[in-house]
């Protein structure tokens, strides 16, 4: 199965998308123009959600050890 690919329209300084959240699926993800970024929805960001990159299993192991959502 392949990944779904968002719909992202550009109007001048701002854009519309049809990307959901990863962390609140009803709600519409924030996306970040600077970088292209899908963030959490503004919900889930006021609630402390935010998105982390581990690269090794060494920085995984310790995000599952160390934080108390997952």
């Amino acid at each position: 199965m392949t990944p779904r690919e968002p719909t992202i329209e550009l109007h001048g300084p701002a854009a519309t998308h049809d990307q959901r959240c990863a962390v609140m699926s009803g709600e519409s993800a924030v996306l970040d123009l600077d970088t292209g970024v899908f963030l959490p929805c503004w919900k889930a960001q006021a609630e402390g959600w935010h998105l982390v990159q581990a690269r090794t299993w060494w920085q995984r192991l310790a995000l599952r050890v160390l934080t108390p959502n997952a």
